[in-house]
């Protein structure tokens, strides 16, 4: 069973288990925890300590690579997962529940961003999905992502390198520290499965700490760089003739 599948089967018994712990005493543990809850505060938990996002991504479609302007689509999965001490809870309080899903308006989420955007929103938000928050104050949230971006490439070359830029938009390192996480997707075996024309060599992940000339603190992020090439048997095309693949 390929890992795709296992995530997805992973997200759904997750959900699934929310759903069977969350309904006991659901109304009093959403205003025990909402009722004073500000969702413009990072929920650090102290002062000098910012909040970790580990962050995952999961390609599962390639959309097309147009080559004269540089501009590589995906689709795929975003996870995050940090800790918020404002979320947890006794489960003995609440009948036994130990999970409980929110919209994201309800509490904070960190403001991750693809920096190299190609798009006019390049914000991980406006999306639907809701977070899963554990009694332990552990909060997952795994929106879609449609990915549009720029994508560097050398002429009369059939291998592409594409970086992507995942951090904080406005918090520095003293708020939020984002961090990679293996274990949160970062695997190409479905992109591989999907997608005829290309072939996803390698997708290696990195962490920087870039410090800018407008503000004393450093930015941290997470660098996902993908190293693909065309396959042998599309190469009969120039490769400046923008590629767009339907399934």
């Amino acid at each position: 069973m390929g890992k795709f599948v296992i995530l997805k089967l992973a997200l759904l018994s997750v959900f699934q288990l929310g759903v069977l712990c969350s309904k006991p005493d659901k109304s009093k543990l959403l205003n025990a925890k909402l009722f004073k809850y500000d969702s413009r505060v990072v929920p650090k938990a102290d002062k000098e300590t910012p909040v970790t996002v580990n962050i995952g991504l999961h390609l599962y479609y390639l959309a097309g690579l147009d080559v004269e302007t540089e501009k590589l689509s995906a689709n795929g999965w975003l996870i995050m997962k940090w800790m918020d001490p404002s979320l947890q809870w006794n489960p003995e309080e609440f009948e036994g529940a130990k999970m409980i899903f929110l919209n994201t308006n309800e509490i904070w989420t960190p403001d991750i961003a693809l920096y190299e955007s190609a798009s006019q929103n390049n914000f991980v938000s406006g999306t639907e999905a809701k977070v899963v928050v554990k009694h332990t104050g552990e909060v997952l949230w795994v929106p879609p992502v449609d990915i549009q971006t720029i994508c560097p490439i050398e002429p009369n070359s059939y291998e592409y390198h594409c970086n992507l830029t995942f951090g904080s938009w406005v918090r520095s390192i003293k708020d939020v520290d984002v961090l990679p996480d293996s274990h949160l997707g970062a695997d190409g075996d479905s992109f591989l499965r999907v997608h005829h024309k290309w072939e996803l060599v390698d997708m290696k992940v990195t962490r920087k700490n870039v410090l800018y000339r407008c503000c004393p603190e450093r930015y941290p992020a997470v660098v996902y760089t993908l190293h693909f090439k065309r396959r042998q048997e599309s190469r009969q095309s120039s490769p400046h003739v923008a590629v767009y693949c339907n399934h």
